[in-house]
């Protein structure tokens, strides 16, 4: 280990791996060999003057890269000041004056969907309902959306919300938050019980290189992948769109299927699927050969944009229930304003909209990906002067 050339640091380790599947300080998954850049502020609240420190180590297993760190001064003696670590994930601010003690406050907020996605959903289900409990304080931490101490299925109404683009980001929680790495918690089962550190006070006089380190948790990310390989590497699932049906002129009223193509049941899926707002108007969506899959389960915030996510995962209590091939996911009906594209999709999956993926029952994750376009299923009506309803399944 590395130290500093003064004879007062703050040192902080960033190499050592903790057994769970969680990213240390400034680590992430030990499985994982996919470099990080983890841009983490780090504020110093400084009990008399600011000083200096090192931080050593890795952002994944096998590579080390830069770590950009925000060094807040209290004091009046020095002004505040930030620095971009190099390449070995180091970094020496020197002091003013001596100090004394420090308190040491990680912090990160951006990107709140990192490693959330509708899985995370059905583990945190099961979790509250006692059928599958979360095996890991800091994954039930994760789980605690709304920040107030307890894992409820309010905490799946606020993930539900941030996955669906309702909320941009929670509003009582970081996207990050951060256990002190010797914290031992009383009850694993419950680590709200009595608290846990998120900051850490280092008396300087004791020791003029001492340790900082800190478990990081990802807020909403209980299956620990955060920051893992792109969908591209995943396997590989479909879902068919469908296209412009003959006829389908400016003035017409279009219910088109989404279906589900792929090759194996699927226990969860979430989609971001794009249109062109200038050929269509979103009308609404309805139900298709899923129980469960209403109103509630769209985030239709940027639908004048052409931006549609949605999400749908099984209940626990409804055995057997999964989604299997030639199903079809919902419908989706638009009002044409201008002549639409011959034998060309009128919807496309957009992982810049929300990730496409699906989940089966042990949790393996695959990209879904653009089958070739349904034609069967398409109605077409004349725009209706009045409300138009629909009612899936019709009650008789």
């Amino acid at each position: 280990m590395k130290k500093a050339p003064f004879d007062h640091c703050l040192h902080l380790v960033t190499g050592r791996e903790k057994p769970s599947v969680f990213a240390n300080f400034f680590g992430v998954l030990p499985m994982l060999r996919q470099l990080l850049f983890l841009f983490l502020f780090l504020s110093v609240a400084l009990a008399e003057a600011p000083a200096f420190g090192q931080t050593e180590g890795c952002f994944a297993a096998d590579d080390c890269s830069a770590l950009r760190l925000l060094i807040l001064r209290d004091t009046t003696s020095c002004p505040r000041n930030s620095m971009l670590t190099n390449m070995d994930g180091e970094y020496v601010l020197c002091p003013c004056v001596a100090c004394d003690s420090f308190i040491v406050t990680p912090y990160k907020n951006n990107d709140p969907l990192n490693g959330v996605s509708t899985f995370d959903l059905v583990l945190i289900n099961k979790h509250v309902l006692g059928l599958e409990q979360l095996n890991s304080p800091y994954k039930i931490i994760a789980a605690d959306a709304s920040n107030n101490g307890e894992v409820t299925t309010f905490d799946l109404v606020e993930l539900r919300k941030l996955i669906l683009g309702i909320y941009n980001q929670l509003p009582n929680n970081t996207s990050w938050r951060f256990v002190d790495e010797e914290h031992v918690f009383s009850d694993p089962n419950d680590p709200f019980d009595g608290g846990f550190p998120e900051t850490k006070t280092l008396d300087m006089s004791i020791s003029s290189n001492q340790d900082a380190n800190f478990v990081a948790v990802k807020v909403g990310d209980v299956n620990g992948n955060a920051v893992t390989s792109s969908l591209g590497q995943l396997p590989i699932t479909e879902v068919a769109l469908p296209i412009a049906p003959p006829g389908a002129s400016a003035g017409k009223v279009l219910t088109l299927p989404v279906v589900y193509s792929g090759e194996e049941p699927m226990e969860a899926i979430q989609l971001g699927l794009r249109f062109d707002p200038a050929v269509l108007a979103l009308v609404g969506p309805s139900q298709g050969d899923l129980p469960q899959y209403g109103a509630g389960n769209f985030g239709l915030t940027l639908a004048e944009q052409g931006e549609i996510r949605t999400l749908w995962f099984a209940d626990p209590s409804i055995p057997g229930l999964t989604i299997e091939p030639g199903m079809v996911l919902f419908y989706l009906s638009f009002a044409v304003r201008d002549a639409l594209p011959e034998s060309a999709p009128l919807l496309q999956l957009d992982d810049a909209v929300l990730d496409n993926a699906a989940w089966k029952s042990n949790g393996q994750e695959f990209a879904c990906r653009q089958d070739a376009p349904v034609e069967h299923r398409v109605t077409s009506s004349d725009t209706p002067s009045g409300l138009r309803a629909e009612c899936r399944p019709n009650p008789t």
